[in-house]
């Protein structure tokens, strides 16, 4: 009697479906990775903006002044009224009074990055960091979200002092 060799292999089925769960199991990581690089951009959008934040109040704070727009001449009445920060011209800037601007530092961050500044639910568009007194004009929350990311916050609070602090990381719903 003849013996028959068995064969052993995988057929055509088996190979289909293993390939198919594979690209199930990348797709679903991609997705996910996609996810937390959007995550990870908002971050870092938001601590880029209270290092921002923190710049303009050190300037304001030292009294940082171009004496080639304002006068700074001995005997003169001009003094820096502080540094702005624009959140709809997503920048900052000095001023010296009359209109005066001076040093427009653009925050420099992407357009996919919307930047919303409220004080009690009430829109602001721009905050004065003084070095006289100490702090600002208007204390604000400001929240920053991702377009493709709409769950998701970073928090900014600048307080009447002057004092900055940030939600550490972000959250699921801002004022």
């Amino acid at each position: 009697m003849k013996k028959t060799p068995n064969l052993y292999g995988f057929t055509f089925i088996e190979v289909i479906i293993s390939i198919a769960v594979i690209f199930i199991i990348i797709s679903i990581t991609f997705a996910g990775y996609a996810r937390l690089n959007q995550r990870q951009t908002l971050i870092s959008a938001g601590q880029t903006l209270k290092n921002i934040l923190r710049d303009a109040q050190s300037r304001a704070y030292t009294g940082e002044t171009d004496c080639n727009i304002c006068d700074c001449g001995v005997g003169s009445t001009s003094t820096s009224l502080g540094w702005y920060a624009d959140f709809s011209m997503k920048e900052i800037r000095g001023n010296c009074g009359a209109g005066n601007d001076f040093s427009n530092k653009n925050f420099g961050l992407s357009n996919d990055i919307t930047i919303n500044a409220t004080k009690n639910s009430v829109p602001v568009t721009k905050i004065l960091f003084r070095s006289s007194p100490l702090g600002v004009d208007t204390p604000v929350t400001v929240c920053l979200s991702l377009n493709l990311l709409s769950d998701n916050y970073y928090k900014i609070t600048v307080g009447p002092s002057g004092e900055i602090s940030d939600s550490a990381g972000l959250i699921s719903a801002c004022p």
